[in-house]
């Protein structure tokens, strides 16, 4: 399971923070700060903590060292259990209830008062902890795409010998009513994201299949068909009427076509997905406005009754 936890400092705002859980997605805004990746790289070293269980290892790494956020990384083994922790909430360092994680704090924040020049809790600078159980973030990774996400995140704010932490622990929350909600949307349109991606790249791969880089414009075609003279076309089309046995109108939504040298029974009711090379233009009996329009040699149809085009490539 993927975790996050988060932190916001004094009255500055951290930028906009993705927080994720077992992929969740929960946003937190706050202002932009593009000078927030000035400074520091992104630098791991080690350093121990002790706790009741032993010296646990924690790794951490500088992310972000400027004017507007000091930003920490920490990775922290799955020894420390985040779930009885409350999901949200504002503690004093000394009162946070979880004493390995108290120490992971104090000595993240011992790690950025030696990593960092700045201040460490002047109130113009936000300062920030993510912790992860699996691995940190690579250097310019974007926040977004944090893969595993952090198992906490945090804020300080306050003075410098007992700042107050704003936490976010994302193991808790995912186990709440409101995250599984979350968690459910967030499923729902990940499965409508890959299923978009999915038949894009089937159409994609119809549209080149078939000679066409997509649908023509109907109306473009109407307007000067010369454009395509010679060249395959894909339309929406429907059957107006057959006025030779091999000959008819088709509507294309925006306008007609004519279409030449059509099989017997090739159109029926409904629409169709016609493929069809252009002659040129050519005029036909009862058109009202005596404008030519689009003539085209048919290729081949494909049946798609409901104009649904997922349901017919």
């Amino acid at each position: 399971m993927n975790h996050l936890f988060e932190i916001r400092i004094g009255n500055k705002s951290l930028t906009r923070l993705i927080l994720a859980i077992s992929g969740l997605l929960i946003t937190t805004y706050a202002t932009s700060l593009p000078a927030i990746a000035s400074g520091h790289e992104n630098q791991a070293s080690n350093t121990s903590v002790a706790s009741k269980d032993g010296v646990q290892t924690i790794s951490f790494a500088m992310n972000a060292c400027s004017d507007y956020l000091i930003s920490v990384f920490g990775l922290i083994p799955k020894s420390i259990d985040l779930k009885s922790f409350p999901p949200k909430g504002n503690y004093k360092l000394n009162g946070l209830p979880n004493k390995p994680l108290r120490e992971a704090f104090e000595q993240a924040s011992a790690y950025a008062h030696e990593h960092c020049a700045k201040q460490q809790y002047d109130p113009n600078i936000a300062f920030a902890v993510n912790f992860f159980y699996e691995r940190m973030p690579r250097p310019g990774e974007p926040m977004a795409k944090w893969n595993p996400m952090p198992a906490i995140s945090a804020g300080a704010k306050g003075d410098a010998a007992n700042p107050e932490w704003e936490i976010f622990n994302s193991v808790a929350y995912a186990e709440t009513k409101e995250g599984k909600e979350e968690q459910q949307r967030i499923t729902h349109r990940q499965n409508d994201q890959r299923a978009n991606v999915e038949f894009e790249n089937k159409k994609m791969m119809f549209f080149k299949t078939n000679g066409v880089d997509g649908f023509y414009n109907p109306i473009a075609l109407n307007r000067n068909p010369f454009a395509m003279q010679g060249k395959p076309v894909l339309l929406w089309a429907r059957l107006s009427q057959m006025i030779e046995a091999n000959k008819a109108i088709v509507s294309l939504g925006d306008g007609f076509a004519v279409v030449s040298g059509v099989p017997t029974g090739a159109f029926g009711g409904g629409y169709y997905l016609f493929f069809g090379r252009v002659l040129g233009n050519t005029s036909f009996p009862g058109n009202l406005k005596q404008t030519p329009v689009a003539h085209l040699k048919f290729i081949r149809v494909i049946p798609c009754p409901a104009g649904d085009l997922s349901k017919c490539i």
